[in-house]
């Protein structure tokens, strides 16, 4: 494995095996592995020990893996945000507008006794 890896920078880029092997994106690194995801509807999530770390060409992460192999490596449950987790995560909360939401402020009444009734 290459010590002079950036953990932090490898993820969201592509993961290779042997003979190119296409594995996905880096979606997560702990302290002994690395967690890569594949395909858009299907998914498929494969947890790589460390060990088994080739190199990193700064686009590039390749694991001495093959495809034989790959079934060892897949795990079911991965706990990737949601779609809803991430749309939150970049979206501004008093955008507000359109039928998105945003908070809507009724003007007030002169009146105090003034009561509307909306529904």
């Amino acid at each position: 494995m290459d010590s002079n890896i950036d953990w932090i920078g490898i993820v969201k880029k592509e993961a290779r095996g042997h003979n190119n092997l296409d594995l996905g994106t880096i979606q997560h690194v702990s302290n002994d592995s690395v967690t890569v995801q594949k395909g858009l509807i299907e998914k498929e999530t494969y947890q790589f020990p460390k060990s088994l770390i080739k190199d990193f060409d700064g686009n590039v992460l390749t694991i001495k893996v093959s495809e034989t192999e790959l079934s060892h490596f897949k795990i079911d449950q991965y706990n990737s945000p949601t779609v809803r987790d991430q749309y939150l995560s970049t979206t501004e909360i008093d955008r507000g507008g359109g039928s998105g939401g945003g908070i809507q402020i009724e003007p007030i009444s002169d009146d105090p006794t003034s009561v509307s009734d909306s529904s």
